[in-house]
């Protein structure tokens, strides 16, 4: 109903429709809802309400069978709103529901594709450590030989330079020999120019003795007298053979 129900609009009955109970004819006890129109007892006729259209909003009779399918209306229509808010929360959790659910999927086929690419970079990282592993056996093995090769080397390079230490001192050594030989030479060296320049005073001596006298008395004249030496007066008195003899004698190294 939109709209109360006017009197010439009632309905009067001979019992109560909600309890049943047989009604007088006394306007007590005889009472009209204004939702249905019928009369009903004044227990059956208790409560108001107000239409729904009505903006005053005023209350009017309700009997109870109008008041509890008027109060089932309201209850359905509040659940039905209820209902749609419920149906509307779950369209909007279901689509939130499904964009995470795809959200979660991306997210996961990211997480494999990584762990994928993880797993790849891993193994790779695994065959790196190998290599530089067997790179580093092989380096230290190259190491070893190599330290072996510098003890060697080191080894020989203490025995050369012992072996030369000792050729070192040999040498020195043989330059203490070589000067005292050297000292030897200059000296008979010397005495071999001295015995040569008396060699040469003796064969000029010969000489002038075999010249003419005229000569002899001007080359005294003009030269300087000389002190006779001890073989100039041995070879004065002796022949020109002998004083050859003489000569080869002087000219042979000393014993």
């Amino acid at each position: 109903m939109k709209e109360p129900i006017r009197r010439k609009n009632y309905i009067d009955l001979n019992e109560c429709p909600c309890c049943l109970t047989a009604l007088s004819n006394s306007k007590l006890k005889r009472k009209h809802c204004k939702f249905c129109g019928y009369s009903v007892c004044r227990n059956c006729s208790v409560r108001r309400r107000f239409f729904p259209s009505d903006p005053d909003k005023t209350l009017y009779r309700i009997c109870e069978c109008c008041d509890k399918k008027f109060f089932l209306k309201t209850i359905q229509a509040e659940y039905a709103i209820e209902i749609t808010k419920a149906d509307t929360i779950l369209e909007q959790k279901r689509h939130q529901f499904l964009a995470r659910r795809e959200k979660l999927k991306n997210v996961t086929m990211d997480m494999v594709k990584r762990a994928k690419d993880l797993e790849k970079w891993s193994n790779d990282r695994k065959h790196d450590i190998r290599s530089l592993k067997a790179q580093h056996d092989v380096l230290c093995n190259q190491n070893k030989q190599a330290q072996k090769e510098n003890d060697f080397l080191t080894q020989r390079i203490d025995d050369i330079s012992v072996r030369f230490r000792e050729k070192n001192e040999g040498l020195e050594k043989i330059k203490v020999r070589m000067g005292g030989t050297l000292k030897e030479l200059e000296e008979m060296k010397l005495v071999r120019k001295a015995r040569e320049q008396d060699i040469e005073q003796v064969r000029s001596q010969i000489k002038m003795g075999k010249q003419p006298k005229n000569k002899k008395k001007e080359k005294k004249k003009n030269t300087k007298k000389k002190q006779p030496t001890p073989y100039s007066k041995a070879l004065a008195n002796q022949s020109e053979s002998e004083s050859d003899t003489l000569i080869a004698s002087l000219l042979a190294p000393p014993q």
